[in-house]
C-alpha cells in the first residue's frame, strides 16, 4: 500500500469509530450497514486519488 492509502485508512479507523460511538444504541445490521458504506466511500476515494496520479504522471512525462 501506498502512503496515500494508509492516510485513507487511518480516516476510515477514525471515522468508523466515531460512527460507532454515535450509533451506540442502534441495532447491528445498522452499524454493519454504516460501516460498509463507509468504507466504500474510503475505498473509492482511495482508487480515485491512485488513478488521478497515475494518469498526471502520465500527461506530464513527454512520450518518445
Amino acid at each position: 500500500m501506498g502512503r496515500i492509502q494508509n492516510y485513507y485508512l487511518a480516516g476510515f479507523i477514525f471515522c468508523a469509530a466515531l460512527l460507532n460511538m454515535f450509533l451506540e444504541n442502534e441495532t447491528v445490521g445498522i452499524k454493519v450497514l454504516c460501516l460498509v458504506l463507509l468504507l466504500g466511500n474510503f475505498t473509492f476515494a482511495s482508487l480515485f486519488h491512485s488513478l488521478k496520479n497515475r494518469v498526471t504522471d502520465k500527461k506530464i512525462k513527454p512520450i518518445e
